[in-house]
């Protein structure tokens, strides 16, 4: 609506503004009151300022959307040739059915003003351009609306995806210690109650103070720290300059998930090794892990994992991340940078006020 009323205000001075002109060039400016008494203002300017002014919003309001806009250029060739004709022979409609003599600018012509029939062109031209314009970015603002509203639904279906599959893992975890009486497993519980917290409140909006979203991943690795293996091997190194970063939740715990469930054996020595640095809107994670299972470890059996990660980082920071992944035979490797100030996708969308 502010938008539409700007535009009424624009077009009021533009006008104001050519009609102040007009005046200004007569020849009896400045002579109040015989400005009004001049012959020019009363059959020049006023005739033409009202022709011109019925003109423009007849073709930019009624016959370009009505016409134009509907495909039916025919009809619209053909009123466009009507108020050519109009303007061009306006002294003559002018003096038959209102008996006004048309003064001129030029002389006083008798039939044919070739100076309105190109003030008429350049009527028509620019209330088509106009109208077009706005037209066209219209359509832009609708496209850009549905664009925003088909990654807000992705977005919104990634996210969902996750929780289950971060409960689903965890709960394996204190499954896990369950089945060996161990003495973690009310520890473990109790974590997965703090993290359950976080991800049913906080984790519900599409970004989180860092240091949240920090917390919540130092909860789950000490939670797989109670399944205790004497062959794993976990480096861990944190180090942030908290401010008032934010950053989109879940959006690290999917690599670290996978290095616990896919990097970690009975038999062999499993090193894990994970790096997460932020210096002010610089974020920095790497992740190191042997590989023990078969199974890709971006396809996980639940089917989401790293390819959610992947794209929810393409459509949460364009431009603004750098993801580098290395795979092999018996190897892990995750490196990620992330510049996290700046527009934060998704935003609640400014609809385009028509």
């Amino acid at each position: 609506m502010k938008k539409q009323h700007l535009n009424v205000v624009i077009q009021l001075m533009i006008w104001l503004a050519l009609f102040i002109l007009q005046i200004i060039l007569l020849p009896s400016w400045g002579k109040f009151p015989t400005i009004f008494d001049d012959i020019s203002f009363y059959r020049t300017i006023i005739p033409e300022d009202i022709l011109i002014f019925c003109i423009f919003y007849l073709n930019y309001l009624v016959l370009v959307p009505n016409l134009l806009g509907k495909q039916r250029k025919g009809l619209y060739i053909i009123s466009s040739v009507l108020i050519f004709c109009l303007f061009l022979f306006f002294p003559v409609v002018l003096d038959f059915f209102f008996g006004i003599k048309y003064h001129g600018r030029f002389g006083n012509p008798k039939i044919i003003n070739h100076w309105l029939g190109f003030v008429g062109i350049i009527i028509l031209g620019i209330s088509l351009g106009m109208r077009s314009v706005q037209e066209w970015l219209r359509a832009e603002q609708r496209n850009r609306e549905m664009e925003y509203r088909r990654t807000l639904t992705e977005l919104r279906s990634l996210k969902t995806q996750i929780n289950p599959h971060f409960l689903f893992n965890t709960l394996n975890t204190i499954y896990a210690l369950s089945l060996k009486n161990s003495e973690n497993t009310s520890t473990a519980i109790l974590r997965l109650s703090t993290m359950m917290r976080y991800v049913l409140s906080d984790a519900k909006s599409d970004f989180v103070p860092l240091e949240k979203e920090i917390e919540y991943i130092e909860q789950y690795i000490e939670l797989q720290k109670l399944r205790s293996t004497d062959k794993r091997e976990l480096d861990v190194c944190i180090k942030c300059d908290y401010t008032t970063a934010q950053i989109a939740p879940h959006l690290l715990i999917p690599f670290i998930e996978n290095a616990f469930k896919y990097g970690v054996s009975n038999h062999e020595t499993s090193p894990i090794s994970l790096y997460l640095f932020v210096e002010e809107d610089r974020l920095l994670f790497e992740m190191h892990n042997k590989k023990f299972k078969s199974e890709p470890v971006g396809v996980s059996g639940e089917g989401i994992g790293i390819a959610n990660t992947t794209r929810r980082l393409q459509l949460l920071y364009p431009k603004r991340h750098k993801l580098k992944i290395e795979e092999k035979d018996n190897s892990y490797n995750v490196h990620l940078e992330i510049k996290l100030k700046g527009e934060q996708y998704p935003l609640e969308p400014t609809l385009g006020n028509e």
